[in-house]
């Protein structure tokens, strides 16, 4: 299934450009922050974040055959309206306080065959609506309050 961001980049929908690469595309934001403000979407992302506070964020995907290795630290964090999410296969470390304060985070899965070795310091802390998750085989360290 193609994001949004992946729609954008290939035209699919219509976006303002600013710049393009082999590497990366720029689009202005829909709903900036500040005048000009514009987002940067890596074509081979490894690492992601940059989603801290958005409020009105109730789904993210990937697309199959994602290259995500890692979700960084706050990454997701007080995402209020963040419903679901499957982690990609390839993530190998959610880092500390990725999803804290996820309010509406009900749902969390896994790609198949995951390579998910480590959950840090309180990555799903606060997240009152996660009831049920289950941790991936290959997981070598659940870090203190990870789902404090």
């Amino acid at each position: 299934m193609s994001t949004i961001f992946t729609k954008i980049a290939k035209g699919e929908i219509p976006s303002y450009k600013v710049a393009e690469s082999d590497e990366f595309y720029a689009f202005l934001d829909i709903a900036p922050m500040a005048k000009g403000h514009t987002l940067v979407i890596p074509k081979n992302v490894e690492d992601l974040s940059g989603f801290s506070g958005c409020k009105s964020l109730s789904r993210v995907t990937f697309e199959s055959g994602s290259l995500l290795k890692r979700i960084e630290k706050d990454a997701f964090s007080g995402c209020e309206s963040l419903k679901e999410i499957e982690i990609p296969r390839n993530v190998e470390v959610l880092c500390e306080n990725c999803f804290r304060a996820c309010n509406s985070l009900s749902r969390v899965t896994f790609g198949s065959g995951s390579l998910l070795r480590r959950i840090e310091n309180d990555a799903f802390s606060f997240c009152a609506s996660l009831k049920e998750i289950e941790i991936p085989k290959n997981v070598e360290v659940l870090c203190e309050n990870c789902f404090g």
